[in-house]
């Protein structure tokens, strides 16, 4: 798929695809990480980064070489490595997944509860498919979210947002749940 192909191109249609509200989530999830250490799970082209206070440690992991060429060209701390290596995070506060669960179905949840059980902050925020629509699910799963390192799905699988509520809720009993466009995130604070 183009869009992952190329970090120009991606950015431009993340801005595009959800407009002001791209701008609102990673200003919320940028304010819960603060100055502390942060790891971006399937950073991309770190966009998150651009929205860190200066005194924030971002660290990025990722698998798309062309996009860690680019966060790197951006000065970002960014590396080649699977979301599914727990074990082999460098250090943080708080470990940031977006954009990611639905790229990785069915392993989704197993990868949430290893991110968790680290006992650190987690702030998940994924969108929510908007209908049931057979043909926009296609389109989304199969055009939009094809990364080109995991397999394409045409399953049509993902959540709608009452399903992506309640999977949080379940999975994650998070301290916050709020909803930006099309996008829901769940905050679980360590110490709460």
């Amino acid at each position: 798929m183009l869009l992952y192909a190329s970090p120009h191109l991606y950015e431009w249609s993340m801005k595009n695809l959800h407009g002001q509200d791209l701008h609102r989530r990673f200003e919320k999830i940028a304010d819960v990480i603060g100055d502390g250490a942060v790891l971006d799970l399937a950073c991309g082209t770190g966009l998150l980064a651009d929205y860190l206070p200066s005194h924030a440690q971002y660290q990025g992991i990722d698998l798309n070489k062309r996009f860690l060429r680019f966060s790197r060209n951006k000065g970002l701390s960014v590396s080649k490595q699977s979301v599914f290596d727990i074990h082999d995070y460098p250090e943080a506060d708080t470990y940031v997944i977006c954009d990611l669960l639905h790229h990785i179905m069915p392993h989704h949840q197993a990868l949430l509860e290893g991110v968790l059980a680290l006992g650190k902050n987690v702030i998940v925020c994924e969108p929510s498919v908007p209908s049931k629509s057979k043909f926009r699910r296609m389109l989304i799963r199969g055009f939009l979210d094809n990364d080109m390192i995991n397999p394409p799905r045409l399953d049509l699988s993902w959540y709608t947002e009452p399903e992506l509520l309640k999977f949080f809720e379940c999975v994650m009993q998070p301290t916050e749940l709020l909803k930006i466009g099309n996008d829901i995130i769940a905050i679980r604070q360590a110490d709460a």
